[in-house]
């Protein structure tokens, strides 16, 4: 689950100038994986956990990481 999350908030950070939106990537998380609505609360969770830590990188670390994780 955190490589999902990761992957969704580093490609709306790039798309938003470094700043991703937890709303937007639960969205997106969601969309892949419905079942996760049962534990919406932990979901949420960490991914303002990952949001806070991608939103110290510059974008260019952030396009790095995300080659990385996600090369496609």
């Amino acid at each position: 689950m955190k490589d999902l999350i990761e992957k969704h908030v580093l490609k709306n950070a790039i798309g938003y100038d470094g700043k991703p939106n937890v709303n937007a990537v639960l969205g997106k998380v969601l969309a892949e994986h419905p079942e996760l609505k049962k534990d919406m609360k932990k979901l949420v969770g960490e991914i303002q956990k990952i949001v806070g830590t991608v939103s110290k990188m510059s974008v260019d670390e952030q396009r790095k990481k995300l080659l990385k994780i996600a090369p496609e």
